[in-house]
């Protein structure tokens, strides 16, 4: 499984390309996850019981026919400040790969609701301008347990407001995002996918109809999400910014415990939709959703050791 973000796109399914948004080596602890398992402890299922309250699962489209943001970008996530000295990490904010909608979910006899409707995700590319060590990584969610090993920052998703779809306002969803963080979205070896069944519904699948569900099989793990701090400079384009290059603005993290674990899915459905939407990178941007190809599950995530150490 090769990375989802890139600078030359390619549709993810085909698996082949380096730094796309979304192998590296090894798999996931003891030959993969355990897809059933529930969390260790009561406490540990009450704090994603919390996460689950707060964060949207997301379905997530490939994007195209978007142009760069070409920002600067400073991010501070759980990894930034781990070190002996907490930091920023300075990247390159590119084109959008990935465009993430707030998704009902059916998974056997469990289900999630959307909480709210107005939850939208753009995920632009990144490149880092620092070093990255890999690192390991627990992840719990609705699908068991799991050992990660991260590799390294692939992408920055952004709170999203979605204006228009094909020309139209979406029936809904169509209000500015509130109380939803900036994601750090990580690259993580590919292990033992999970088989599962499962049945998502988005705001584009409405455009098939309102009852319309997509029935897909949840596949490995490809990235994890942090919330992340993120600083940038107001009103400035260029890419030699400096810490007095204008007004620096700086949107905190809300839910530090509530992180994303995206899936690869399959059977990818076509959209070939065209979106504008606005953020904080620009009042009126554009893309168009070509196919469904990752499921974002709120999830927990405890760091096991730092890379190198």
């Amino acid at each position: 499984m090769k990375r989802y973000f890139s600078r030359s796109f390619i549709i993810l399914g085909s698996l082949v390309v380096v730094l796309v948004f979304l192998a590296g080596i090894g798999s996931l602890a003891s030959g993969g996850t355990s897809a059933q398992t529930a969390p260790g402890d009561a406490a540990r299922a009450d704090e994603l019981s919390k996460v689950e309250r707060v964060l949207n699962h997301f379905k997530c489209w490939t994007a195209t026919e978007a142009e760069p943001a070409n920002r600067i970008a400073y991010l501070q996530d759980q990894f930034d400040t781990g070190g002996p000295a907490p930091s920023f990490e300075t990247v390159r904010v590119e084109e959008p790969k990935v465009f993430c909608n707030a998704a009902r979910k059916i998974h056997g006899a469990n289900s999630a609701g959307i909480n709210d409707a107005d939850h939208h995700l753009t995920c632009y590319g990144i490149e880092p301008l620092d070093v990255f060590l890999p690192k390991l990584v627990d992840v719990v969610n609705q699908f068991g347990s799991a050992s990660l090993e991260v590799l390294r920052p692939l992408g920055l998703c952004v709170p999203t407001q979605k204006l228009l779809v094909d020309g139209a306002k979406p029936d809904i969803g169509g209000g500015s995002p509130r109380n939803l963080d900036h994601f750090k979205c990580y690259e993580v070896t590919v292990g033992q996918p999970l088989d599962e069944q499962v049945e998502i519904q988005d705001q584009f699948d409405r455009l098939f109809g309102a009852n319309h569900f997509e029935d897909v099989l949840v596949l490995e793990p490809v990235l994890v999400c942090n919330p992340t701090k993120k600083a940038v400079f107001r009103g400035f384009t260029s890419p030699a910014l400096t810490s007095s290059s204008g007004r620096l603005e700086v949107t905190p993290v809300r839910h530090p415990n509530a992180h994303l674990v995206c899936y690869r899915i399959t059977p990818p459905e076509s959209l070939g939709a065209s979106v504008v939407f606005r953020n904080q990178f620009g009042p009126e941007q554009q893309l168009v959703a070509l196919a469904s190809e990752m499921l974002c599950v709120p999830s927990l995530k405890r760091e096991v050791r730092l890379g190198g150490g």
